[in-house]
This record gives structure tokens, C-alpha cells and sequence, in this order.
């Protein structure tokens, strides 16, 4: 009896040990992410309420702290205060500011430039890496709109594209036939949804094991991941040599149908749309991104800017609000100092720069 004792004991105070080393992990030098990032209902994957990591490589070392949503942000309140513009902003790891410390970031730096143009504004960030069109496009559905924000903002990436393919194999649509959200991935060794919700708001041991599991164990190769091993992820980027026509256009099937109902969407609530596109490095000068161009199979050298005139095209046809921030990163006179030259997110300057550019679009427009 006594040795079964001991170890119940043993057992139990090392479970509350690691617990509390868990909750702490994000202290350490070292990437922690099971301790903020988490799946989602509708967007695949988020982050949880005030979840607390660190990302950590050869190039940065930031600390993560989210918000009352679930955001990299100050906290949010449903009800907006008299006055004030609410702008949302939607978009993947840039816009969760992926290597950057928070004041550096874009939706902080744009808030900054707003209210100095004379606009009380707030900009909520709605960003999580990996994130495309059509998860975003499910989050605003389901956590946007009763932000009732006064402008929706999108952000959008050279993988978006691949990110959506992948994504659409889960895609579920509403009665009129529209994409409304993204099915959550099932895995081998899940637990029913009651228990999953009520552990991981409990236990980090549970968040990271959830997190381990779901990597580990999906059930196909479409339940995990954010685009498959055989996409090239940067095909947005490749010329009409590499990729033609007609197979190019084929890859932005579901982000255009993503972009186009957000547009319905926010014009049946009468709220202003604004899709903007950033470039790559490899799409600005022949210096940025170096060496990290060449784990996309990039060679040296300018990139044609061919998916800028293809978005442009596009918004045109299709009524969206488009503004390109292409022009702006290559006139910069120091365009090396805007992306890690290994990650390729942007620096602190590519923040800076792109807030300052939106800034001006949005009050002039």
C-alpha cells in the first residue's frame, strides 16, 4: 500500500512539475510554439487567448504575447469607443510581425501613422503564419465582423495561393455555394471536442502534446499542414517558362473565389475593402533575401514581378480594391536592410516602410 502510495505521489508531483515548466518554457531561449499556437474551428489553426511563446532563430529572438482574441495585440473590445476607426487587419506571418518585436511591427507602426495623419485610429491585427485567403476569409466571418470594424484590410502573400489549394480540401460553403470555413483536421488519437477545450485552457502538458499529435498523427496528408510536400509553394513567383499560362492561373482558383467573397461580403455591410500585396525579396532587388532565396530553388537575380500584374488583372475585373507595394520596397535606397536574409520576413525597416505606404493609401482614398 505504501509503495503504491509513493508512487501515485511520484507520479502526480511530477505531472505538476512539468506542468509548471511548461508554462514557463517560453522563457528559455529556445522556439516554443505549443504554448500560443493552437487549432482552430474554422481557421485551421490560431493562436489561444493570451498564449504566451517565443520564436527563436540564427537571425531573431522574440517573445509572443497574444491578446483577449487570440491576436498579437493590445486587447480588443467588442464595443468600439466613440470616434474612433476600427481597421482589421487580416493576414500570415507578416502581419503577425514573424521575427519582430511588438511597437516594430506593421499593424502597430500603422496604427502610429494613422492617428499622426489626424485619423483616431485602431488597428486590430488578425494575423497567424501560414494563414491564407480562405482562412482568413472564415475568422472574419465567424470573429471580424462582430468586431464591427470599419475597414477590413488583407494582406496578401506569395504563398497564399498554395496555402488555399491546400486548405480547400477541407473547405466547407455556406447555402449560396460560398466558402464559409475550413474544416478542422482529424488525426489518429483525438479526443472528443468537450475535453480538448476543457484541457487545453488547463494544461500546457496538454497543449503541447495536442500540438505534437497533430503533427505526428494526421489522419491524411491534407488534416495537417498549411501546403503539401509535392506544391511549389512559390509558384506565384516562377515565369511563364517554368509555369504557363493556363496552369498559373489555375493555382489562384481559390483565392480569387476568397477574395471576391470577402468583397460581397463586407459590401453588403457597407464596409471598405483593401487587399494589399507585398513583395518577396527576390521581387525587389538582387541583393534582399540572400542567401535564404536559394532554399526556394531561386537563382540570382531580379525576380519578374509577373504575380503583381496578374493581381492586378484581377482586381480590376473583379471590382477589388488593390493597392501593390511592389514600387515602394524597390525605390527604398537600402532595400537589403527590409527582409532577413535568411528567414526573408521583413526587418523592422520592412515594417516601417510598408505601415507608412498603407498609411498613406488609406487616408488619401
Amino acid at each position: 500500500m505504501k509503495k503504491a502510495f509513493k508512487f501515485l505521489f511520484s507520479f502526480l508531483f511530477g505531472i505538476l512539475l512539468l506542468e509548471i515548466l511548461l508554462r514557463f518554457f517560453w522563457l528559455l531561449p529556445v522556439t516554443a510554439k505549443g504554448a500560443y499556437l493552437c487549432r482552430d474551428d474554422v481557421a485551421d489553426h490560431s493562436h489561444y487567448k493570451y498564449g504566451i511563446g517565443r520564436m527563436r532563430s540564427k537571425e531573431f529572438n522574440v517573445v509572443l504575447r497574444m491578446n483577449n482574441i487570440g491576436m498579437r495585440d493590445d486587447d480588443v473590445s467588442l464595443r468600439k469607443k466613440d470616434g474612433v476607426k476600427r481597421i482589421l487587419m487580416l493576414g500570415d506571418s507578416f502581419m503577425e510581425g514573424w521575427g519582430c518585436e511588438r511597437g516594430e511591427i506593421f499593424t502597430d507602426r500603422l496604427e502610429t501613422e494613422l492617428n499622426s495623419a489626424g485619423i483616431n485610429a485602431e488597428v486590430v491585427s488578425a494575423g497567424v503564419a501560414s494563414w491564407s485567403p480562405l482562412t482568413e476569409l472564415a475568422w472574419l466571418r465567424k470573429n471580424g465582423l462582430p468586431l464591427e470594424p470599419d475597414m477590413v484590410v488583407l494582406a496578401l502573400d506569395a504563398t497564399d495561393p498554395s496555402g488555399d489549394s491546400f486548405y480547400a480540401h477541407r473547405l466547407e460553403r455556406d447555402s449560396n455555394g460560398r466558402p464559409l470555413y475550413i474544416r478542422s483536421g482529424k488525426r489518429y488519437l483525438d479526443i472528443p471536442k468537450p475535453v480538448h477545450d476543457f484541457l487545453s485552457e488547463r494544461s500546457f502538458i496538454y497543449r503541447y502534446l495536442d500540438r505534437w499529435l497533430t503533427k505526428k498523427f494526421p489522419l491524411t496528408e491534407w488534416d495537417y499542414g498549411f501546403w503539401s510536400d509535392s506544391d511549389d509553394v512559390w509558384a506565384p513567383l516562377r515565369s511563364e517558362t517554368e509555369i504557363p499560362q493556363p496552369l498559373y492561373e489555375s493555382y489562384w482558383k481559390y483565392t480569387e473565389e476568397a477574395l471576391r467573397t470577402m468583397r460581397d461580403i463586407l459590401n453588403e455591410k457597407k464596409i471598405p475593402f483593401l487587399v494589399i500585396m507585398y513583395p518577396a525579396g527576390v521581387e525587389v532587388d538582387s541583393s534582399c533575401w540572400m542567401p535564404g532565396r536559394h532554399t526556394a530553388k531561386f537563382k540570382d537575380g531580379l525576380i519578374f514581378p509577373r504575380r503583381f500584374d496578374y493581381m492586378n488583372n484581377m482586381a480590376e475585373r473583379d471590382s477589388i480594391p488593390y493597392f501593390s507595394l511592389l514600387e515602394t520596397f524597390k525605390s527604398d535606397s537600402e532595400p537589403v536592410r527590409l527582409f532577413y536574409p535568411y528567414d526573408g520576413h521583413w526587418t523592422k525597416y520592412g515594417h516601417e516602410l510598408a505601415a507608412k505606404a498603407v498609411a498613406e493609401r488609406i487616408v488619401n482614398h
